[in-house]
């Protein structure tokens, strides 16, 4: 068994990537925002949905505005970006519930309590807003270098598309950090990166799609990947039979699906193959359905109402057109998180206190349950770190190794079940976080503060994919490795071959126990306070060392015999 794994201290607090297929969902409505006849002061902006429940679409309110460039739906919380009006929505009673006047409004993201906003044209400096995501009142203007569009939020910095104007020559990505809202630095991707545009993440590698075109010869667009730990970036430039970039792309798994003129083309990361003819649209607006697996689309002449479409991934159409409005270039999907797996359901718990947490633990080695779940009881600021340890001091059959900020291993044995930890390609830990409204998201690894009603979750596996722990059996309660632990002083170790016991307390009785529960030693200390047992011929097992007090008090400890 190999006994260690680099685990990465990663922070995803928002964005697109969620990995892996374990996590369920529903797609309920898809909200397209349609821009109107831009020429026509008369023809405004119009919220719409199409609930797929009801197979039903419905203009829910206009926006007196004369074009839309994003839409972002947060929890409850719907953002519209219409020219210069960003107004948030209830997507409950579809109310306004705020709003504000900005110009030059492009693309949007969320980072805990704050809502990021890009800027373009007439904007050309002040290009990026960072917003009380409840309120919408500013909280700081950042200057980049030009106007800006995609974002992804990476650990605790947000990556920001730099394109410039469209005859700027260089295209450029800013990093912001989110901690001290300061822009760090902004990172030149070269000529071949004009126009970088999009911006998407898989694991540490950031993909940005740039879209300006060559003024001669056929017409190009490029795929820059930078590795965010080497520092290292390469651009792919892909040449093809189109006139322009339409709409916005979008990634599911390893590709990237690109809205050109007459096509969406698909672009696989690891081949950097293109497939031009992927889907023969003319896209408004495209988005990925995790739900289902479908590319939602629309698309419009916009001078006559559009239709909404959805393809699968094979690039098959599989719903009829909807007809929806004018130049509907803003769309995104409310989807809802299927919890398979309650509170109620828990049969392990640990701890005392008001606020509750789950611990998930996926160990991804095709062994069921694949994935267990134990609750955790505290009060005040605790954070992953101490739960784990908690957990695994409780838990005699669970052993998780920890040190340093590190996660070194995960072992489960119990009486039905073994996990026997890290073996195999891939050999690291990645570390989770989610709530009953939202998917699975990497965090802030050992040092994560938990909150009430937290998931946390430790799936084994990260490079070169992480899987987010699937849904999990409850832990059976197993032979408790700490009782009244407030009431002993003692300490518990190995010197060489002997394991030794030293306790301020007076011993009645000194037991071990295997991990599965079965007793291999009971007695009783020479002078009560100190003893040193053989531990020999259970070198690498684990054991759990049990004492009992004059008055039937007991406390365990579970230890490694090295």
């Amino acid at each position: 068994m190999k006994k260690f794994t680099f685990f990465l201290l990663i922070s995803l607090i928002s964005g697109f990537w969620n990995y892996g297929t374990a996590q369920q969902q529903d797609l309920l409505k898809t909200f397209i925002v349609n821009g109107g006849v831009y020429s026509n002061e008369a023809d405004h902006v119009s919220l719409s949905y199409y609930n797929h429940n009801a197979d039903q679409y419905e203009v829910a309110d206009s926006i007196y505005t004369q074009s839309t460039q994003d839409a972002l739906l947060e929890g409850t919380n719907l953002y519209v970006c219409a020219e210069d009006s960003l107004i948030r929505y209830d997507v409950e009673s579809m109310t306004r519930l705020a709003g504000t006047e900005i110009s030059g409004l492009n693309q949007l993201a969320v980072y805990e309590d704050k809502l990021l906003l890009t800027r373009q044209y007439p904007v050309t400096t002040q290009s990026l807003k960072i917003l009380d995501k409840t309120s919408l009142q500013t909280l700081e203007t950042i200057e980049l270098s030009g106007e800006a569009a995609g974002m992804e939020i990476y650990m605790d910095s947000a990556y920001v598309a730099v394109p410039g104007a469209w005859s700027t020559a260089e295209g450029k990505l800013a990093v912001v950090d989110l901690t001290s809202l300061q822009l760090s630095r902004e990172i030149n991707f070269g000529a071949n990166a004009q126009g970088l545009k999009e911006v998407f993440r898989k694991n540490n590698i950031i993909y940005t799609v740039n879209t300006n075109f060559s003024d001669a010869g056929e017409n190009s667009f490029s795929v820059s990947r930078y590795d965010v730990f080497e520092d290292e970036i390469e651009t792919t430039v892909i040449n093809g039979d189109y006139y322009g970039y339409y709409g916005n792309s979008v990634m599911a798994y390893d590709k990237i699906y690109i809205p050109l003129s007459s096509t969406i083309a698909s672009y696989d990361i690891n081949t950097q193959e293109t497939n031009f003819d992927f889907i023969e649209e003319v896209p408004a607006a495209v988005e990925y359905d995790p739900a289902n697996d479908y590319l939602h689309i629309t698309e419009s002449d916009y001078e006559t109402y559009g239709n909404y479409l959805i393809y699968n991934l094979e690039g098959e159409q599989v719903q009829e057109p909807v007809e929806v409005g004018i130049a509907p270039e803003a769309m995104v999907l409310d989807l809802e998180v299927v919890n398979e797996f309650a509170y109620d359901q828990v049969d392990f718990w640990i701890g005392e206190g008001t606020k509750e947490a789950m611990l998930v633990i996926d160990w991804n080695d095709g062994t069921e349950p694949v994935s267990m779940a134990w609750g955790y009881r505290y009060d005040g600021e605790v954070t992953a770190e101490q739960m784990l340890a908690d957990i695994s001091e409780t838990d005699a059959y669970l052993e998780i190794t920890t040190g340093g900020g590190f996660l070194n291993d995960i072992i489960y044995e119990g009486e039905e079940v073994t996990h026997s930890g890290i073996g195999g390609d891939p050999d690291w830990w990645s570390t989770w976080l989610r709530s009953d409204s939202t998917l699975w998201q990497m965090n802030d690894g050992l040092g994560t503060v938990l909150s009430d009603g937290m998931r946390y979750g430790c799936s084994y596996g990260f490079d070169p994919e992480a899987t987010a722990p699937d849904v999990p059996a409850a832990a059976p309660e197993a032979v408790t490795a700490i009782q009244d632990r407030a009431e002993w002083e003692a300490r518990i170790y190995q010197s060489n071959s002997r394991l030794i016991v030293e306790s301020k307390k007076p011993v009645k009785a000194l037991q071990l126990y295997t991990i599965d529960g079965r007793k291999i030693y009971s007695g009783q200390p020479r002078n009560k306070t100190t003893s040193s047992i053989s531990v020999d011929k259970y070198r690498s097992r684990v054991l759990v060392v049990r004492l009992i007090s004059q008055s039937g008090q007991a406390m365990g400890k579970k230890i490694i015999v090295k």
